[in-house]
């Protein structure tokens, strides 16, 4: 069984060695799965309920909804900052140079 520090650090080591980045939302506060994305309007709902309806009109999956919601959030934290400066506040302290990005491509298969 893999704890969720650990598979966060392993979701972060995959992202590394495929020349991406992973951040970690903060969902306690931006509460994905209540969050309309089109309006922001928020409203506790059940697990069982699985799609997501507004009175601002927007109907669409509940997965969905959270995505957008998470999507939205990480272009606003984004917004306005060169690439480099985002990847350096993501990742402190590591050089930026074609040279310390990661070559590897290759994803291993897990058994």
């Amino acid at each position: 069984m893999v704890r969720f520090g650990a598979f966060h650090q392993l979701l972060k080591l995959k992202a590394e060695e495929a020349g991406a980045w992973a951040v970690e939302a903060p969902t306690r506060q931006i509460k994905p799965s209540q969050t309309c994305h089109a309006c922001g309007q928020q409203e506790k709902k059940p697990l069982s309920q699985r799609w997501h309806s507004c009175p601002c009109g927007t109907s669409c999956s509940r997965d969905e909804n959270a995505a957008r919601v998470l999507l939205a959030w990480l272009e606003r934290s984004l917004s306005g900052r060169e690439p480099a400066d985002a990847w350096r506040e993501v990742r402190p302290g590591h050089p930026l140079d074609e040279s310390a990005l990661p070559s590897k491509r290759e994803t291993h298969a897990v058994a």
